[in-house]
């Protein structure tokens, strides 16, 4: 979904020159009120999305930090009376009702003091869809997102182990013209690091009242929306390729896991993702990639659609490869690598077919002892 810079040092552009698409709700006790939540106003009204992806909304959009009840609560530093002025999103979706939920079933949620339902997010990573996703890395394999890791007492006391991963530390940036929703995350105290990336999930926010926001679904695939942002593997590579000679892990990246994803669009519409990592030679806080800093650009494509192989046949350059089932695409050409892709000539223009695939057939002039194509989207 997403390409990045190689060889990025972990020094952050002067913050001056970033323009913030969020700001953040204090405070430490409450679900929609943890510390940095990430807060966003929409058609008029302030929403937050805290950790495990738990949607709240601002009672009062003139004053969203008004408590509603000032003298029923209590009012210092730990537990600021102002959360309970946003509402939660509790209504679960039929996602939850008729899949996720056998993942909340196996013991007393009570107990353990967790509600059965968090987030519509949370709900996709808990589901058979997420298990099935071309996405998961890891086939057949949930995030629950159950906030313990008390998995030791869980196991004695009901006889079944459940791994203490969760969807961890959002960042969200909203496409308001599309009505959808991004959220960045990453997944906290994973066993092993088997989800040690950066992922996004896209909420589909077309519906009035936010109790009924779902995560989107791509209406080419048919597949809900979860990307992988980058990899731990991705990066280490884009770094070892800009430096061969090797790089001193002080100054570049070098993650054995990913967290704490934030969103970034600068003044000039340049995207970027700044995180957390836990890096391979310095060591940092083991299963929750916090103990360095580094950032990536980002740029997202508007359809899925990719080269997966060239070869010549007779006199034609064909081109062939896979994208997104109707997404729109144009071959064009040039003869000079350097020129503006803007000044290519345009040779096919056509949609990806039923099967996910497209092939183009590309006469060679013999006037012309090179040239060079490229797969635009609109």
């Amino acid at each position: 979904m997403f390409f990045f810079m190689p060889g990025v040092k972990r020094n952050a552009p002067e913050l001056s020159r970033i323009k913030w698409y969020l700001f953040y709700l204090q405070g430490v006790t409450s679900p929609c009120a943890s510390a940095m939540n990430p807060v966003f106003e929409y058609k008029g009204e302030y929403y937050s999305v805290s950790k495990r992806g738990v949607l709240c909304k601002a009672e009062d959009p003139d004053d969203p930090w008004k408590p509603t009840n000032a003298d029923d609560v209590l009012t210092d530093i730990y537990e600021p009376a102002y959360y309970l002025s946003w509402l939660v999103e509790d209504t679960e979706s039929s996602l939850y009702l008729n899949d996720a939920i056998y993942n909340y079933l196996a013991y007393d949620w009570f107990t353990y003091n967790e509600p059965p339902y968090l987030s519509p997010a949370c709900t996709f990573l808990a589901s058979s869809e997420f298990q099935r996703h071309p996405n998961n890395l890891n086939p057949g394999v949930p995030i629950l997102s159950i906030g313990t890791t008390d998995s030791a007492g869980i196991l004695e006391a009901t006889g079944i182990y459940i791994p203490p991963e969760r969807m961890n530390h959002t960042s969200v940036n909203l496409l308001a013209d599309e009505e959808l929703l991004e959220i960045y995350f990453y997944v906290s105290h994973d066993p092993s690091y088997r989800f040690a990336d950066i992922y996004r999930i896209v909420l589909d926010l077309s519906e009035d009242d936010f109790q009924d926001w779902t995560v989107a679904i791509d209406e080419g695939s048919g597949e809900y929306m979860f990307d992988i942002v980058v990899t731990v593997d991705q990066i280490n590579a884009a770094v070892a390729a800009a430096h061969p000679e090797g790089v001193d892990p002080v100054l570049y990246a070098d993650p054995n896991s990913l967290g704490q994803p934030s969103y970034f669009a600068d003044n000039d519409g340049s995207e970027s993702l700044f995180y957390t990592y836990y890096s391979t030679d310095l060591g940092g806080i083991p299963d929750r990639s916090e103990g360095q800093i580094s950032a990536i650009r980002i740029f997202p494509k508007i359809a899925n659609a990719m080269i997966t192989s060239v070869n010549v046949q007779g006199s034609a350059f064909i081109i062939t490869g896979t994208g997104t089932v109707g997404a729109a695409y144009t071959v064009v050409g040039s003869t000079n690598l350097n020129q503006s892709v803007d000044l290519w000539t345009i040779i096919e223009s056509d949609s990806i077919n039923e099967a996910g695939s497209f092939s183009n057939s590309i006469p060679l002039d013999p006037a012309f002892s090179h040239g060079y194509y490229q797969l635009t989207l609109p």
